[in-house]
């Protein structure tokens, strides 16, 4: 006996006889022209198979919801398994390894995670010689990453064994993961005897990332110098600058994170990686004597496509480029602070950086001023510069700046305080090529820059054709006087863009002096 229909299957039944009349009225309701058809038809089409492709998932997602455990297939298990395994921490909780709990819902989902062998692919070490030896044999063939890490709550059997089970998988290992932080007052092995001593003499013929941290201080000898490992093309370490691996000359990603570096550690080390594609360089302290000259030769990196330096002084960041030859498309990602020595290294920097650029983003946040740039030419440079105190001072000298980037067709202004009203009317009637002037400010720091537009007898910016003042506040009818004397000039603005209600009374009465005006919704 068929079973009635349930509440459910009568309301969508009722929606959808109602939706399918309507539309069909909808429909045969338009005017159509046979010989150039509407493109609304097409639109139409499209939206009603994508609301069809969404209401077919919400009912699998239903169906899925309310089907019991033991009827999901093995290979569905196993995939459930497999996102828990992923999930996992890299290293183990208070030195005891982590076992995702699903494992142990029941018998037969506990005997298909026994049983897939990709669940069993990462190995935490230190560890007991049993449980090594039970996810090694579990793993079957599969290539391993593997994580060494909390020492500090490893058994010494479990220490004396890390040489001996990292051995014997060094053909599988496919990442590895080496976090060496160990209390001095243990008489733990060093990272230095691991390498040298207990791996020596193996290759490590799959390995593709290696990360290594040692935060012993310097002094000690190079890490991996006899580490053979063809494949490798990333590798992560922090630690002292001449204890970093220097055989990989093959790597394309590097990754460097220590303290208080020297310009000369710096060049050293990439002089070691000539085919770098990407690069990251991090100085979580650095010195506040800038380094200006070092006695060094011109590093090619003709393969380059990333740089991030972070953080360095400005001084040092501008000599630090000077010694480098990158290839123009290379994006550049540069941190710098003000030296302990104030001087004009900043603006060097700058001058170095942005010559080229047609758009230009001065963006305050943080304590901290950002200079995007973006050119034909050469590839997106990015300058954060941290001074000991943020304010229009910082970026008073705008001219400057102007001076360097006389090919400018695109000015953002993203910063509370502005630059004073003889310095903006000075930088803008420099950038005489700008097109589109964007600012996000104070109401009265957005008034200064209309001000500067219109503050010379001869045209400021005589290219001008919009002005995008989204996120800022400002008054309609100083926006109307403005608009009025560009027109009156006979450079008429052609779009103005500005969030909605962020005027004082409305942008209608502002459309007769522009082509366009877009209202975008609160930022």
């Amino acid at each position: 006996m068929k079973a009635p229909p349930s509440k459910l299957s009568n309301e969508l039944s009722e929606i959808c006889t109602n939706f399918e009349t309507k539309a069909i009225e909808a429909i045969r309701g338009q005017t159509v022209n046979l010989n150039d058809p509407s493109p609304e038809f097409e639109i139409l089409q499209g939206g009603l198979a994508a609301a069809q492709q969404k209401i077919a998932r919400v009912l699998k997602e239903q169906h899925n919801h309310c089907t019991p455990l033991d009827r999901l297939p093995d290979e569905l298990i196993a995939t459930i398994l497999q996102y828990g395994f992923e999930g996992q921490p890299r290293t183990s909780i208070n030195g005891i390894t982590y076992i995702f709990p699903a494992y142990s819902l029941c018998t037969r989902w506990r005997r298909i995670a026994i049983n897939s062998p990709s669940l069993w692919s990462k190995i935490v070490l230190p560890c007991s010689p049993k449980l090594f030896r039970l996810i090694r044999d579990r793993s079957s063939s599969l290539l391993l990453d593997i994580y060494v890490a909390d020492l500090e709550y490893a058994s010494d059997i479990s220490m004396k064994f890390l040489g001996e089970a990292l051995r014997e998988i060094i053909p599988r290992i496919a990442r590895l993961d080496i976090n060496w932080h160990s209390d001095p007052a243990v008489d733990f092995p060093t990272l230095e005897r691991l390498l040298s001593t207990d791996l020596a003499g193996k290759e490590f013929s799959a390995l593709k990332v290696l990360d290594l941290s040692d935060p012993a201080g310097p002094g000690g000898h190079v890490l991996g110098a006899n580490v053979n490992a063809p494949l490798l093309h990333t590798m992560h370490f922090c630690g002292p600058s001449d204890r970093i691996p220097r055989t990989f000359h093959h790597l394309t990603h590097l990754k460097f994170n220590w303290c208080r570096l020297e310009l000369q550690d710096i060049l050293n080390l990439l002089k070691e990686f000539p085919l770098l594609e990407k690069c990251t360089i991090i100085d979580d302290e650095a010195s506040e004597e800038g380094q200006n000259h070092v006695d060094h030769p011109m590093i090619l990196l003709d393969k380059l496509q990333y740089l991030s330096v972070d953080e360095l002084t400005t001084s040092t960041m501008e000599s630090l480029l000077r010694h480098l030859e990158v290839p123009p498309h290379a994006a550049l990602s540069l941190g710098t602070c003000e030296p302990m020595v104030v001087d004009q290294s900043l603006h060097d920097l700058l001058r170095l950086c942005l010559s080229e650029s047609v758009q230009l983003t001065i963006d305050g946040y943080c304590k901290r001023i950002r200079y995007l740039t973006t050119s034909t030419s050469r590839g997106p440079i990015s300058i954060t510069y941290t001074p000991h105190r943020v304010s229009s001072e910082e970026i008073r000298e705008l001219p400057l700046l102007a001076s360097c980037t006389k090919q400018l067709s695109v000015l953002d202004l993203q910063f509370w305080d502005l630059p004073s009203l003889a310095d903006l009317t000075k930088a803008l009637t420099i950038w005489c090529g700008i097109t589109c002037i964007r600012v996000r400010s104070q109401e009265l720091d957005f008034e200064r820059v209309l001000t500067a537009l219109e503050e010379t007898s001869d045209i400021v910016c005589p290219l001008l054709r919009t002005i995008d003042c989204v996120g800022t506040r400002f008054s309609s009818v100083r926006m109307k006087r403005f608009l009025e004397f560009r027109q009156k000039k006979g450079v008429r603005l052609e779009e103005l863009r500005a969030s909605k209600g962020y005027s004082t009374s409305g942008l209608d009465g502002l459309g007769h002096l522009l082509d366009r005006v877009l209202e975008v919704g609160s930022p």
